[in-house]
């Protein structure tokens, strides 16, 4: 699932900003697929930080477990 992957991403470097376009680039899709895909992460608790010209970072994630 491209969630999955997207956490993957934002979980290697913790405290790192990802760019939208360079994790596109790596999983395959549009940037507008990684924008939604945060998105969705963002509802499902998770905290996902955005910067203008830096990307998304990881600040916090939900304590539930993830199927």
């Amino acid at each position: 699932m491209l969630q999955d992957d997207i956490l993957a991403l934002l979980r290697s470097d913790p405290g790192g900003y990802r760019s939208g376009e360079a994790m596109s680039r790596t999983l395959g899709v549009s940037r507008a697929a990684v924008w939604k895909a945060v998105e969705a992460l963002r509802s499902a608790g998770y905290e996902i930080v955005s910067a203008p010209n830096r990307g998304y970072c990881l600040s916090a994630a939900p304590d539930d477990l993830r199927a």
